[in-house]
């Protein structure tokens, strides 16, 4: 059991810890959070900022040891029962849409049968020039008619 000197000491840690969680410095409110657990396992402050830190299930995990503990912890029982009320959040092996059903997958259009090589360009009916749309389309790829 750690005296009154080192839970004050791990209390001073568990505050830092918490200003790096606040400021969104998640390493080292982890790193603080587990100093303060070797200086006081029985610390509900640092057990908690490792469940504020944690996923869903790992979360579960670090508040039922806080309620082994301290039996009585508020701010754990009502941070488990956040935890068992809400929707999982979004994670890269659950699906974020509900699935559909699966279907069969539409036949295969048949592939129209070689026709052979495309037709030349048109040309006018009085000229040997193209045609205005090919001409159009030489004129802007700077092709000589």
């Amino acid at each position: 059991m750690a005296g009154p000197q080192a839970e004050d000491r791990a209390q001073r840690v568990a505050r830092e810890s918490l200003t790096a969680l606040r400021h969104g410095d998640r390493p080292t409110a982890r790193r603080l959070a587990f100093r303060v657990l070797e200086m006081d396992p029985r610390n509900e402050t640092g057990w908690l900022i490792l469940a504020a830190l944690a996923d869903p299930s790992g979360r579960r995990g670090y508040l039922t040891h806080v309620l082994k503990i301290h039996p009585e912890s508020r701010r754990a029982l009502q941070a488990l029962d956040e935890l068992e009320s809400s929707p999982l959040p979004a994670s890269p092996f659950l699906p974020t849409q509900p699935t559909q059903p699966h279907l069969p997958a539409p036949p295969a259009r048949p592939e129209p049968a070689w026709q052979g090589p495309p037709e030349a360009p048109q040309t006018d009916d009085y000229t040997d020039r193209p045609a205005p749309r090919v001409a159009a389309c030489s004129a802007y790829f700077s092709i000589p008619p």
